[in-house]
């Protein structure tokens, strides 16, 4: 093979290899910008949140309320009473995560 034929062989080897390194970026700032997608959708999901934490009402109507119902999703939640270990202790869970909350009370 001559100089000529050579030289041109090895610069389409290197435009294949800038081709496929665009080719990855292009697929990398797809990712990229989905996974911001998905950061911005949690930051917005904070909106509100703060004044809810102020609003929030521990009881209702004698009802201990799941507090992360009422900051997350402004939504109010009985939490259900669970078995004591001791009498100033008490177990609390939420009726709609299933999270648990143990609540300890001194005197």
């Amino acid at each position: 093979m001559d100089i000529v034929t050579e030289l041109k062989l090895k610069a389409e080897r290197e435009y294949a290899k800038l081709d496929n390194k665009k080719i990855e970026s292009a697929l990398e700032l797809e990712k990229i910008k989905k996974r911001a997608a998905e950061l911005e959708q949690i930051i917005l999901s904070f909106s509100g949140s703060y004044e809810r934490l102020l609003q929030f009402q521990p009881f209702i109507n004698g009802d201990a309320q799941c507090p992360r119902c009422w900051v997350v999703n402004g939504i109010h939640t009985s939490l259900n009473a669970g078995v004591a270990s001791n009498p100033r202790n008490d177990l609390y869970e939420c009726r709609v995560h299933s999270c648990k909350f143990f609540v300890e009370v001194k005197a």
